[in-house]
């Protein structure tokens, strides 16, 4: 089932339903959503603020174009937009523009520049009352900016427990948030 929008509170499912039938409307609600989340995570990797606006255009056209593969099985739409935005990061920090701007008097990138919004606040509240163990991983991926395969090489771990632990933190969040 689609949720629909409600005043100020959109769905990733509504989101995303408007994503898979390639509605402009979708790209604008979910950077109305999500854009300053992504906008950060991409600003801890790249650190150049004209290179990390065009990986966060480049990630947006990247979830447009492949929004049919998501699978909720797999992930939350949010973890799999935000895997997007990470690896389109990492790949920028090897492209030779990336180099080239380096190398001008380009700005730095200040994760800082979005507002911080009500729904912000909330959901770190509520990453606060996880389990210790959540808080960390989540800190990892979302503040760090740290990809599972260097969390499990951090915590000398396999790969398949640490992307295991990471959905059940994510199920704790959502179950927080849906109180």
């Amino acid at each position: 089932m689609i949720l629909k929008k409600t005043s100020n509170n959109l769905s990733e499912e509504y989101i995303l339903d408007l994503l898979l039938r390639k509605d402009p409307e979708s790209i604008k609600l979910l950077y109305d959503l999500y854009g300053n989340l992504i906008y950060g995570i991409i600003c801890r990797i790249i650190k150049n603020e004209a290179v990390a606006n065009e990986v966060l255009q480049k990630a947006f056209l990247i979830i447009w174009d492949t929004a049919s593969s998501f699978d909720p099985q797999k992930s939350s739409f949010l973890t799999w937009a935000l895997q997007i935005a990470r690896s389109s990061a990492h790949e920028a920090l090897w492209s030779k523009k990336y180099l080239e701007l380096l190398s001008t008097k380009s700005r730095e990138c200040n994760s800082l520049l979005p507002d911080i919004n009500v729904e912000d606040i909330e959901v770190k509240n509520k990453i606060s009352q996880l389990s210790e163990d959540h808080q960390r991983l989540l800190e990892q991926i979302y503040i760090d900016g740290r990809s599972y395969e260097e969390i499990a090489q951090l915590l000398n771990m396999p790969f398949e427990q640490v992307s295991r632990k990471v959905r059940a933190a994510f199920q704790e969040l959502r179950d927080l948030l849906m109180k």
